[in-house]
């Protein structure tokens, strides 16, 4: 079995050492140790918990990561998912499934109580998170390290975590020094970019996540530029990080503008790795755009080298869009909450604005549906369906989709009068749907997913008669 490996963290730690320090002498406790680390949104936390995961993980029998616990739980069954992934790091050993969160509380508490561990569990937001993966120090063998990081300090006080370490914002020297690496790539600002510079620092107020994206939005500017830019964050009231982010996002180019909100509003980490499905499916020479995301930080790349949006910056996007119709959301240009979803499905109110939508409950949901719930939304790039039973199939779908992916499609064919000529993305789960004539539209489609066995054996015969120059598939 190989050892648990370092995570890659932030290419400039600046700040980060005597911190990691006062951190790692907070754990130093013969017993099991919980140690929760709070503080605002765009702190640092995640980037601290990952130092001091780097630099003591090889000291215990197992370790694991769990990154973005409050988001990852909300999904269907993402406590019992988190918790086998828990056990699967530490015992470096494939989990079987198991049917409930209180059969996996079991199996941590069996497994894991003789045994020295490292867990961090990063960004939690609610008590029952903590209760399902690190339920007490009883739990963990002795020895073992727990780390929590959280916004929500009371979610430490409710759950008995006694040591606790508050992450401030960075000094004005280290404040300077990380913006110039993001600005400049050097620790300071060449000459005549001074004044300006403290101007920035000043503003940010020590927030690492304001630094990085300003200093990259300001990247490659004239003095002219900047104070142009500068005037922009001048002018915004009350200096929330909301509209600081915003400041990033209107200075992108329109085509930029739409990868981003696209993935801000529907594409996850867990999807970020599909980057290539991703840019067919957006289009808009969104293969260039999605550099210049990662060249403006509102991007990032993993350790595995998947995609990463920061929660912070996907919930800016979001907020872009629910804006643009606060109290409609059939005129808005994305729908990713499954609420809004219905509420647009059964009034049969979308429009021509609707470019993407994405139904995910967090359990599985009947939907009553009359088939033409789709014939105003002409302009629909983006469908995803999932956890949802339909009680009949659509009647119509519009011929621009580019992505769709429908978790138990509910007919055995596509609407009649559907000629998906844009398709690159066509993925049909769990259903009954059949790969017969409609299947010569599909002539861009680049990844087909289709896992019912009377639609493979349908899907088989079709390829016979069709030339591979007709249809390239990534992946069957």
């Amino acid at each position: 079995m190989l050892p648990p490996k370092p995570y890659h963290n932030t290419e400039h730690m600046v700040g980060l050492e005597s911190r990691v320090e006062e951190v790692i002498s907070l754990l130093n406790e013969s017993g099991v140790c919980m140690l929760g680390i709070h503080g605002t949104g765009g702190i640092g936390k995640t980037t601290l918990a990952k130092a001091v995961y780097n630099s003591i993980f090889y000291q215990f029998e197992g370790a694991c990561f769990l990154f973005d616990v409050g988001e990852a739980s909300k999904k269907f069954r993402g406590i019992v998912h988190l918790q086998r992934k828990l056990l699967s790091d530490i015992l470096e050993e494939r989990i079987r499934d198991f049917g409930s969160a209180d059969e996996g509380i079991s199996k941590i508490k069996h497994r894991l109580s003789h045994r020295r561990v490292l867990l961090v569990l990063d960004d939690v937001d609610g008590i029952e998170q903590l209760e399902r993966l690190a339920g007490g120090c009883d739990w963990f063998g002795c020895g073992s390290k727990v780390i929590i990081t959280t916004r929500d300090k009371q979610l430490l006080i409710a759950h008995n975590v006694e040591r606790t370490y508050e992450l401030m914002q960075l000094n004005d020297h280290d404040s300077l020094e990380l913006f110039c690496w993001h600005a400049f790539h050097m620790s300071l600002p060449p000459k005549g970019y001074q004044h300006m510079s403290s101007h920035v620092i000043s503003y940010a107020d020590g927030l690492p996540l304001a630094l990085k994206l300003i200093g990259a939005n300001l990247k490659n500017k004239n003095l002219k530029e900047w104070r142009s830019i500068l005037e922009q964050y001048d002018r915004i009231p009350e200096r929330t990080i909301h509209e600081v982010l915003k400041i990033s996002y209107d200075y992108l180019q329109d085509g930029a503008k739409i990868i981003f909100l696209d993935i801000a509003c529907f594409f996850g980490e867990e999807m970020l790795d599909s980057i290539d499905e991703i840019v067919e499916a957006c289009d808009y020479g969104a293969r260039f755009y999605i550099e210049v995301l990662l060249d403006k930080s509102l991007l990032a790349i993993t350790e595995n080298g998947h995609l990463y949006m920061h929660g912070l910056i996907r919930q800016m996007g979001r907020e872009i869009v629910r804006k643009e119709a606060p109290s409609n959301p059939g005129n808005r240009s994305r729908l990713w909450s499954y609420k809004d979803v219905l509420k647009v499905l059964y009034e049969n109110s979308g429009s021509n604005n609707i470019e993407g939508i994405m139904f995910d409950p967090p359990q599985p949901e009947e939907v009553e549906s009359s088939g033409i719930a789709f014939e105003k939304m002409i302009n629909l790039r983006i469908l995803i369906i999932r956890k949802a039973q339909f009680s009949s199939g659509p009647k119509y779908l519009p011929n621009s989709l580019r992505w769709l992916e429908w978790d138990g499609y509910p007919s055995t064919n596509l609407p009649p009068n559907f000629s998906p000529n844009k398709l690159v993305f066509f993925k049909l789960c769990h259903s009954h749907f059949r790969l017969e004539e409609p299947f010569k539209m599909l002539v861009d489609v680049s990844t087909l997913q289709a896992f019912h066995m009377k639609s493979i054996c349908h899907l088989l015969k079709s390829l016979v008669s069709i030339t591979a120059s007709v249809l390239t598939t990534s992946h069957i």
